[in-house]
């Protein structure tokens, strides 16, 4: 009976620490920012991991405002803005070393540094950074983003399903192709495009011991995969299409469908979503302090 009353007595205080408690809705809306580029309609998320407002979102959500010259170098970089309830429309930027000496590491792990044009006039609230590697197959975890480029925040709670090593991913250096082995979590958690960037938060036993282990990506699911797949090849069937010939008009009806598709793809909820470690991005940026 004792045993009972104990457990009784004690249940409130394990449900709590392991559910998604006001306290740590609030934290994560605070340290989870909507990314928009200026001339752009892609729009993504990132998330605070410092005090002094660094903040770290996907590749692929700031790639748009890169303009590179016929060699691949960077030559101009759209205005790129973060904003939140709390956090008023600011603009921020690529610290040159990610698309110069980390581009091909960060492009290939989908990763991406942004800092404040101008400094945070106070410090803002950010997760610590955990181990993918640690953290067991079944935990809880939780993100927070912007999906369908959607003002408000949107939370979902989940479980780490799986983890593997990718290695789907080439980069060709000084012509030779390289394996690129990328550590990586599939997730029963609900993620949709605009999604991407946002922190897959580990639940610990109390908000101090949550920490943020990986990136949420969409293009590393299947449908993530295959929307790409369908985007790429119907913009680069559209450049080559001749428009002078009388077919032209009914492949732009095709086109037009491939890229339908697309975007339903990668506007739905498949159930299926995943994240990439953070660690790759701390062992590069260690890498730079040597």
């Amino acid at each position: 009976m004792r045993k009972i009353l104990f457990f009784i007595l004690l249940y409130p205080l394990l449900a709590s620490s392991q559910s998604l408690s006001p306290g740590r809705v609030a934290k994560i809306k605070s340290a989870t920012v909507h990314v928009s580029i200026e001339g752009s309609r892609e729009t993504g998320t990132a998330f605070f991991i410092s005090a002094s407002g660094e903040l770290l979102t996907c590749w692929h959500v700031i790639e748009p405002a890169l303009h590179r010259d016929s060699l691949g170098n960077v030559v101009s970089i759209s205005p790129i803005y973060i904003q939140s309830a709390e956090v008023a429309k600011t603009q921020v930027s690529i610290p040159a070393v990610f698309y110069k000496q980390l581009y091909i590491s960060a492009r290939s792990n989908d990763y991406c540094l942004l800092s404040p044009v101008k400094p945070f006039t106070k410090p803002v609230i950010f997760f610590n950074p955990g181990n993918l590697n640690k953290v067991p197959e079944g935990q809880e975890v939780y993100t927070c983003g912007y999906p369908n480029s959607m003002p408000q925040p949107f939370i979902s709670k989940g479980i780490l399903s799986t983890k593997y090593i990718d290695s789907s991913t080439y980069v060709i250096k000084n012509g030779v192709q390289k394996k690129i082995n990328r550590e990586v979590a599939l997730l029963d958690l609900t993620l949709n495009k605009g999604n991407a960037g946002g922190p897959i938060i580990a639940l610990g036993a109390t908000i101090d011991d949550d920490e943020v282990i990986g990136i949420a990506d969409l293009l590393v699911t299947p449908f993530g995969q295959t929307s790409e797949e369908i985007q790429v090849i119907s913009n680069a069937k559209a450049t080559t299409a001749d428009t002078d010939d009388p077919g032209a008009a009914a492949m732009g009806i095709v086109l037009s469908s491939m890229k339908l598709v697309s975007s339903v793809i990668n506007n739905s909820t498949h159930g299926i979503s995943a994240c990439l470690s953070l660690n790759q991005f701390l062992n590069d940026i260690k890498s730079l302090k040597k």
